[in-house]
């Protein structure tokens, strides 16, 4: 188990990273020609501070001896398809291919990952209300990944309430859109996971990991204020992309 969770932080982390080299590289001449872009630098920050937890967290498991419940690797499987896919999509559209997908309706397979998600997700969160209840100590080396938890979840109610939006103007969904919505709860069950077993004192956290996790809360915060601001028009940003859906649906209705 902890080595298979291990592997999957590991496998994350990475993903995470490579992100945000895609992102660095997108932005380097995009910024050049367009100017500065608030959605593009907010996002590539939270990818690289996600991805150092993560493999901090994954070293922590295959080198030296930390141990954790099955409820991490529940959360980290669930999280990693997403964060696949969105780089999958951006390394096809690098290269020259089709990249994102626009997906007319909401296909039986669609309706089925979310559920096999949601239930995977109830599991996880079921679970650790149930170990808190041997809550051992209050740690406040938690207090960034508390912080995370709650700015995580928030990014994700905005970017979804975009892709809600998307779906009802054109009568579909963005592949990558989607993809990029989902790395955000799934990110907020993960770090909640991680609270839950620190709480109940399975391990201790540690100050090297600990900065990076206080690193990250501003990175999160700057996303937040990005993406609200996006969503309520205060913010106005070239680079928009969780609402770049209408040149997919174009053919998709023509």
């Amino acid at each position: 188990m902890t080595v298979l969770t291990g592997l999957a932080n590991l496998g994350l982390g990475l993903v995470y990273l490579g992100i945000g080299v895609l992102i660095a590289i997108d932005l380097e001449g995009a910024m050049r020609r367009r100017g500065y872009s608030h959605f593009g630098v907010a996002w590539l920050s939270i990818m690289f501070t996600c991805g150092a937890h993560h493999l901090v967290h994954a070293t922590h498991l295959l080198a030296e001896g930390r141990q954790v419940g099955g409820l991490d690797l529940l959360a980290t499987a669930i999280g990693l398809p997403a964060g696949i896919v969105w780089a999958a999509l951006r390394v096809e559209a690098s290269r020259g291919g089709r990249g994102d997908r626009f997906i007319p309706g909401t296909p039986t397979w669609m309706r089925a990952g979310a559920a096999v998600c949601g239930a995977g997700a109830a599991v996880v969160v079921g679970g650790s209300l149930l170990a808190l209840r041997d809550l051992r100590y209050t740690d406040p080396r938690l207090l960034p990944n508390l912080v995370l938890v709650a700015l995580y979840i928030g990014i994700g109610a905005y970017l979804w309430r975009g892709q809600r939006r998307n779906r009802q103007v054109y009568g579909g969904w963005s592949a990558s859109g989607l993809s990029l919505m989902m790395i955000f709860p799934t990110c907020a069950l993960m770090h909640g996971v991680y609270v839950m077993y620190a709480a109940t004192a399975l391990f201790s956290p540690d100050y090297h990991g600990l900065w990076v996790d206080w690193i990250g809360v501003p990175a999160g915060l700057y996303f937040f204020w990005v993406v609200r601001g996006l969503e309520t028009g205060t913010v106005t940003d070239w680079n928009e992309r969780f609402e770049a859906i209408d040149d997919l649906a174009e053919p998709a209705r023509a």
